[in-house]
């Protein structure tokens, strides 16, 4: 339907006509970027990853952020610095952080109105009208859709919480670059301690091997006590050769946990991790696992996800309104239209797209509570398995002090005239065999104390860590905002 509306015409400053108006206004909407490739530079991380090393000043700077009580260069490298130089060179890291800003910016259409599509009509009429010297009428057009629901919202929802399980494989990363750089590091300190105890008890062992054949050649005793020493000493040798490889293959993984060349560790320090004086509680730490654990977070947010996801399936049941108002200008006439109309879904309903969503959140609930039995039982598990090598560590140091005792009496003996010196070598072989399990047990108790700091997500070697992952987390976030 259309209508006539009178014109009166007035002295008026020229302007652009309104057919060009229109094109001005629809293209300055546009904005043209050009497309550049970017294409891949194949030799870039393998020639970053034989320049880098320990002592960087990137790494220098990563410290004195979060963990200012180290002195740089630290005179002896522990978990908790290697955690946080490994982290910070994660490959993975590096992807999650450009995953996370695709979301963002996601975020940042999901947020926008939808655009009114603007349209320039041309027609031509065979019947010319008295006084108008053309047959041709022009005239611009809008069309809009407009909801009475704000779906933008939703949209908006939606990515959010895409946005918070992106934070959270940020975390995930982290701690995975953490674990394995902490672990390499604890083989490699457990590697070179087995070899010095090895190294000292090979040598008591040639010490009890010369005071054995002595005695043998002077008849104080057979042969086989002679014999037998040496075929131990023989075996200790080439236990230690077995223990020297596994140093260079701890340290080879040490280097490609910190994405380093093994020549840029060199002979590194290792200091043990220091230990807090106050413990948490199993309830403790499984009510952090159940808050803070990466895994947790990501099955929350796929849960705001799908609750959103069903929102947006139910605010699609109401119509939408669209509207085409227009103006066209036809041989001296000015011709104004309204068109309107609902777009309503006639042939398929939103029922069977309302229970497909509802669904969708029903899996995602399951899975919030899947991950929470296994966090729950993945920290009972590692608390017990930690309990049990605390208790055994301490039980060895209580062997230690009675292997020490033992040795005393044996050479005050000896002194008295009632031991020789072999006994004593026996002796201090004992102690040398308690040292080599001391540094297995050691190892033993550091890695239960990292699995039970992976499986809850808990740092508890002191805030440095910690205090990196709340800055990787909200890193970002005032970018984003000046975003939306």
């Amino acid at each position: 339907m259309s209508f006539r509306v009178p014109i009166v015409r007035r002295a008026v400053p020229r302007a652009l006509p309104l057919p060009a108006l229109a094109c001005v206004v629809t293209l300055a909407g546009c904005a043209f970027e050009h497309y550049e490739p970017a294409p891949l530079d194949t030799g870039a991380v393998p020639a970053a990853r034989a320049a880098a090393r320990l002592d960087d000043a990137a790494h220098a700077a990563l410290l004195a952020r979060h963990a200012p009580d180290v002195s740089w260069p630290p005179p002896a490298w522990s978990c908790r610095e290697l955690g946080l130089v490994a982290a910070a060179r994660s490959g993975a890291l590096a992807r999650a952080r450009a995953e996370l800003a695709a979301r963002e910016a996601e975020r940042v259409v999901a947020g926008q109105r939808p655009n009114p599509r603007v349209s320039v009509g041309l027609s031509y009429n065979s019947d010319q009208d008295p006084g108008d010297d053309n047959h041709y009428g022009i005239g611009p057009g809008i069309d809009y859709l407009w909801s009475p629901v704000d779906r933008r919202r939703i949209r908006v929802g939606q990515a959010d919480a895409r946005i918070v399980a992106a934070r959270s494989a940020l975390l995930e990363a982290a701690w995975a670059a953490r674990d394995r750089a902490c672990r390499a590091a604890a083989a490699l300190a457990a590697a070179r301690g087995a070899d010095r105890a090895r190294e000292a008890q090979a040598a008591l062992l040639d010490e009890a091997v010369t005071l054995a054949e002595t005695r043998a050649r002077a008849g104080l005793a057979d042969a086989f006590e002679w014999q037998s020493l040496r075929l131990e000493a023989n075996g200790a040798r080439l236990d230690r050769l077995d223990r020297l490889a596994r140093v260079t293959i701890s340290g080879a993984e040490l280097a490609a946990a910190l994405a380093l060349p093994p020549a840029a560790l060199g002979e590194v320090r290792l200091a043990a991790r220091a230990e807090p004086g106050d413990w948490p509680s199993a309830a403790a730490v499984q009510t952090h696992a159940l808050g803070h654990h990466p895994r947790m977070l990501t099955a929350l947010a796929a849960y705001d996800e799908a609750e959103r996801d069903l929102e947006l399936a139910i605010a699609a049941q109401y119509p939408d309104i669209e509207l085409s108002p227009g103006y066209f200008f036809d041989q001296g006439d000015h011709l104004w239209s309204l068109v309107g109309g609902i777009v309503v879904p006639l042939f398929a309903t939103q029922k069977a797209a309302i229970a497909a969503a509802a669904a969708r959140r029903d899996a995602a609930r399951a899975a919030v509570e899947q991950v929470q039995y296994e966090l729950v039982a993945g920290v009972e598990q590692a608390y017990a398995a930690w309990q049990a090598q605390r208790t055994l560590r301490a039980a060895l140091e209580r062997t230690a002090a009675q292997v020490e005792d033992s040795i005393e009496a044996i050479a005050r003996q000896q002194a008295d005239g009632l031991y020789d010196g072999l006994m004593l070598k026996r002796a201090e072989l004992q102690r040398a065999q308690v040292a080599l399990r001391a540094v297995e047990v050691e190892a033993a108790y550091r890695r239960a104390l990292l699995a039970l700091e992976r499986a809850a997500a808990l740092p508890l070697d002191g805030g440095g860590f910690a205090d990196y992952l709340r800055a990787l987390y909200h890193e970002g976030e005032n970018t984003q905002e000046a975003r939306r």
